[in-house]
């Protein structure tokens, strides 16, 4: 069977450098897109030309868009580059699939902050409250039905080995230093470990033909304080952790409180159970562990 190509566009980020190297170790032929000038492949995204010179020249079987402007206060207070990384750079992508002339299988990563209110949230109802869920919103709509497309509604959480700034590397730090941070209980989430999502596309969605819309997360939903203190117990550190609600904070942006979804339809159409929460934090609490 031939190598898949797959162009991986935002490659150098945290999720870009787990998925990256877990394909790479599968043997796949990845190239990899990024921003800054050792990046194997420089593209100027918000030029569909130079996409389409890309793809006609490099030819990928699949493209997986993980860029995007992903800090919720900058989004709020910069609309116009929010705009231009998450909705005009997906439309310019989506363009240039169609207009290469042979078929390209597009994985694109969306938000769970595409929803407000009450979950669990199915597909078919959104409620984006910021500017960063309403740009990534927007993004999802420039994606022609006549690709061989999906679209992935997400939260991850993992260490980060290149800047420790994930969620987790912020609750380990401050457990560690005691420092008397506030960890939110009205703000509800269900994430998969960056692991399980890596497994996911290379596994199941790289070689599926399942097109459309899904909600992809843990099976079980609770809120960040509940899951920050589930995880530092694991680590059996003491924490000065204050427990309260985001609303105490005056945020650039408004932050949606549940954003839990429904997983049901990944999980038929894909035919396989997706891991319960417990079983993300303890991949999360062995990678700490060490």
């Amino acid at each position: 069977m031939k190598t898949k190509k797959v162009l991986v566009l935002g490659a150098y980020g945290f999720f870009g450098t787990y998925l990256c190297s877990h394909l790479n170790e599968l043997k796949y032929d990845v190239l990899k897109h990024g921003r800054h000038s050792k990046a194997d492949y420089l593209i100027d995204l918000t030029s569909c030309k130079e996409i389409l010179n890309f793809l006609k020249t490099n030819k990928p079987n699949v493209i997986i868009n993980l860029v995007a402007l992903t800090n919720v206060d900058y989004c709020e207070k910069n609309p116009l580059e929010a705009f231009i990384s998450n909705t005009k750079i997906v439309e310019n992508i989506s363009k240039s699939i169609i207009d290469c002339k042979f078929e390209i299988r597009l994985i694109h990563f969306s938000t769970d902050q595409v929803y407000n209110g009450n979950g669990s949230h199915l597909e078919n109802i959104v409620n984006p409250i910021n500017v960063y869920g309403i740009t990534k919103y927007f993004g999802e709509k420039m994606i022609s039905n006549d690709l061989n497309s999906i679209i992935l509604r997400t939260n991850f959480v993992g260490r980060n080995y290149l800047n420790s700034n994930s969620f987790s590397d912020w609750l380990y730090k401050s457990a560690i230093d005691k420092d008397k941070i506030t960890i939110f209980n009205d703000i509800y989430f269900n994430p998969l470990h960056i692991l399980t999502l890596c497994n996911l596309i290379s596994n199941h969605i790289i070689n599926s033909k399942v097109v459309g819309t899904f909600n992809l997360g843990s099976k079980e939903g609770i809120s960040k304080s509940e899951f920050a203190l589930l995880f530092i117990d694991k680590l059996n550190i003491y924490s000065n952790f204050k427990i309260g609600y985001s609303s105490e904070f005056n945020f650039n942006a408004k932050r949606p409180k549940d954003m839990r979804t429904n997983v049901s339809l990944f999980e038929n159409q894909f035919k396989l159970k997706l891991p319960n929460l417990e079983s993300e934090i303890e991949k999360l609490y062995l990678q700490y562990n060490k």
